[in-house]
């Protein structure tokens, strides 16, 4: 039974791990090539700063994801971020975009599952 449990610790570990990379790359590429984002949101009637501040979000909460005692937090807000994504993307009227952000809801989802297992 102790093996069981230092596995779950383990899966854990390397899927935080790995959530951690990808939400900060997502948050880099956000702030790299922001045009896209500003324009759609200029489309729908919302100013530009948003697309900065949900990068810097996506970019801090990943990196929390790598410190056990907060992972959780960032876990949240990382799915509220692409969340919020995710319905900007139905509001402009892109599915498989809006697909793709769910996605990452889940995997948010599942990195605060398996800390809530790894006690």
């Amino acid at each position: 039974m102790a093996e069981r449990g230092a596995m779950t610790k383990q899966v854990a570990d390397w899927v935080s791990l790995g959530a951690a990379v990808l939400f900060m790359g997502l948050g880099v590429i956000a702030l790299r090539y922001p045009e896209t984002a500003i324009l759609r949101l200029a489309t729908l009637g919302m100013p530009g700063w948003p697309v900065y501040a949900s990068a810097v979000a996506e970019i801090a909460a990943g990196a929390l994801l790598l410190h056990r005692p907060v992972r959780a937090r960032a876990a949240v807000v990382l799915a509220a971020v692409m969340l919020a994504g995710s319905v900007l993307s139905l509001a402009y009227r892109e599915p498989g975009t809006a697909l793709e952000g769910l996605s990452l809801v889940a995997l948010a989802l599942a990195v605060l599952l398996l800390d809530k297992l790894r006690d």
